[in-house]
């Protein structure tokens, strides 16, 4: 089972015109809508959908992405392994004795990707030297 992201949330609310309840998405309040009963368009202010001014809406903060800080510094450091072979093997390694699952993940990428790298470079050099 996949987790919904915030936009795929249901939300109940009433219609103005007929107060009837229908349903829309996270999304869907900061656009004009349209009951399914009546065919009424309703603005997405707040008294026409029912949300409070003071509240704001914002995903649960389980469901929240993960801090895409870290994502973005485990790229950076895969780019930098498969670049520079060495710093990634030196990065591995420290990563690797982390405490964390995420930076064990990371350490083992970088290790993975600075033997890539380094068999990329090997592999350049050999057909430099095949064309003398």
């Amino acid at each position: 089972m996949t987790a919904k992201t915030p936009t795929q949330f249901n939300i109940r609310r009433q219609c103005p015109s007929c107060n009837r309840g229908f349903r829309i998405t996270v999304k869907q309040l900061s656009y004009t809508v349209e009951c399914p009963h009546c065919k009424t368009h309703i603005s997405p202010s707040s008294e026409a959908m029912g949300i409070p001014m003071a509240i704001p809406v914002a995903p649960p903060e389980e469901l929240a992405t993960p801090t895409s800080d870290r994502s973005r510094h485990r790229r950076i450091l895969k780019i930098l392994s498969f670049l520079v072979s060495l710093a990634g093997l030196v990065v591995g390694v420290i990563y690797i004795a982390k405490d964390d699952e995420f930076d064990r993940k990371t350490g083992e990428q970088c290790l993975i990707w600075a033997a890539i790298g380094f068999g990329f470079a090997i592999a350049l050099n050999v057909l430099w030297l095949a064309s003398f």
